[in-house]
């Protein structure tokens, strides 16, 4: 008889299959995100469900790989034969005009934007869910102090979120906030975003607002509208950067709930601490020094981080399906 594959391999092959339909390879490739993520958190237990001399390597390079053939492949079949995917800057001003309102009324309400600074600690990151993170700059804020004496800074934030530069480059300006060495200047500053509320995966336009009425639907990203939005998400601040991220988790079947535990007081309960993180998928083009501040603030290693172009998320792909058999 001959061999079987292994299921990573075997549910990978149907994903490359161009004999089989669309929606059989994109079930296919859901399938396959599904495994690979319980096989990153998995292969850390050393659980015997893995498939033998199956790596943290092996999957890494079947998830690039994935991501290579929807990108190249399952993508543009879907744009062709059953949905138009257009972007947010492509939209005429009718068009526009609703995802505004469809935005503000369906989107916003289910976002909560997180600061990340000295104020507010880093939260502890959901597995297995979608995250921006962003980079703002604000000015006007006193960022870091300059002993004009002995010509030191000190640095008001936590290091690695303060950006200024010389005043010869016109950026810091003498302050009023009391004490001569306080200046003014420009800080780079993080939010965080869990898109996780947001369910739909597309935005449809309605028929009326298509330019061609017997054109095939037209529908957006999700996480590029929210993109497109973000600004409305974190008012006096600058959005300088968007970059999504998903975290992987170590498995703990006997861990406490993940909201919430016992504090020790009756009646009153804290957040849960960060599970041990086994594997963070980034989005193609985050700066170096935004993987290193990630990777530190969720306790792991670059060499645990895999550069992905987005959609990230290949496990929840299921609704390109259910979009291609409306049509």
């Amino acid at each position: 008889m001959p061999r079987r594959l292994p299921e990573p391999l075997r549910l990978f092959h149907l994903v490359q299959s161009t004999r089989l339909s669309l929606a059989t390879r994109l079930n296919a490739l859901a399938e396959l995100g599904h495994y690979l993520d319980n096989c990153f958190c998995q292969l850390s237990t050393h659980a015997n469900v893995i498939p033998a001399n199956f790596t943290t390597q092996d999957a890494v390079a079947l998830l690039e790989q994935a991501h290579e053939v929807m990108q190249h492949q399952l993508l543009p079949l879907l744009q062709r034969r059953y949905a138009n995917v257009i972007a947010v800057d492509d939209l005429t001003a009718a068009q526009l005009a609703w995802l505004t309102h469809y935005f503000e009324q369906r989107i916003y309400p289910l976002l909560t934007p997180l600061a990340v600074d000295p104020a507010h600690p880093f939260p502890r990151i959901a597995p297995k869910q979608l995250y921006f993170l962003v980079t703002l700059r604000t000015v006007g804020h006193p960022s870091r102090g300059y002993n004009a004496v002995d010509g030191t800074h000190h640095s008001v934030l936590a290091p690695g979120l303060s950006h200024v530069q010389s005043n010869r480059n016109g950026w810091i300006t003498p302050a009023f906030w009391g004490h001569p060495y306080l200046l003014h200047a420009e800080r780079e500053v993080y939010g965080l975003l869990n898109l996780a509320a947001v369910k739909a995966r597309w935005i449809t336009l309605p028929r009326t607002l298509l330019t061609k009425p017997r054109a095939r639907k037209y529908v957006l990203w999700r996480e590029e509208v929210i993109r497109y939005f973000m600004p409305s998400l974190f008012i006096g601040m600058e959005v300088t950067g968007i970059y999504q991220f998903r975290v992987l988790c170590l498995d703990q079947p006997d861990a406490i709930s993940l909201e919430e535990q016992p504090s020790g007081i009756k009646g009153r309960k804290v957040p849960r601490k960060q599970m041990p993180v086994v594997h963070i998928d980034i989005e193609q083009g985050m700066p170096a020094h935004l993987t290193q501040w990630l990777a530190e603030h969720l306790q792991t290693t670059p060499e645990c981080i895999s550069q992905l172009p987005p959609p990230l998320d290949i496990a929840e792909l299921q609704q390109l399906v259910q979009s291609g058999s409306n049509q």
